[in-house]
């Protein structure tokens, strides 16, 4: 299946688990500085995940200094695999945070589909899904639903380019 993906995808994002839905404030402050040495040491890049959009400029500030690779903000108010519209703040979201950054924005949870990328293509760089292609293989899990995965890459893909 990773070969199907790599078809369309620029890049596949693998996370870590973790025990908490959040990770934030002193725990993460208190934790960072270590993190970092061994990341760095293993050719991992930091990625902030940026969940609320009224976030202050502080924390902007620190989550995109220690970034790389890209920086994930929240396309919606919801729990990962909501399929609800973008939020409203996220464009005015995105601008702030660019501010702080040079990376590339990439934003997801609540991301399902082409027409949600095609959206996030006018002011992120990329769209990141991950539910949308779990329930493609949930529906079945055999080659259709590999098939499904294609297609969704692919229309994802394609709402995303701006050629």
């Amino acid at each position: 299946m990773l070969q199907e993906l790599a078809l369309h995808c620029d890049f596949i994002e693998v996370g870590v688990p973790y025990d908490k839905p959040v990770l934030d404030g002193q725990p993460i402050a208190v934790a960072a500085p270590q993190w970092h040495i061994a990341a760095h040491a293993h050719d991992l890049a930091t990625i902030p995940v940026l969940m609320a959009h009224h976030v202050d400029d502080a924390v902007l500030a620190r989550a995109c200094v220690s970034a790389g690779g890209f920086v994930y903000v929240a396309a919606t108010a919801g729990l990962t695999g909501n399929q609800g519209p973008l939020s409203d703040t996220l464009a005015p979201f995105v601008a702030r945070v660019r501010g702080w950054t040079e990376l590339p924005i990439c934003a997801g949870i609540g991301v399902a589909g082409a027409r949600q990328a095609a959206s996030l293509a006018a002011f992120t760089d990329g769209a990141i899904v991950g539910s949308a292609f779990v329930r493609c293989m949930l529906a079945d899990p055999g080659s259709v639903g590999v098939r499904g995965v294609r297609l969704l890459a692919r229309d994802l893909a394609t709402a995303m380019r701006r050629d």
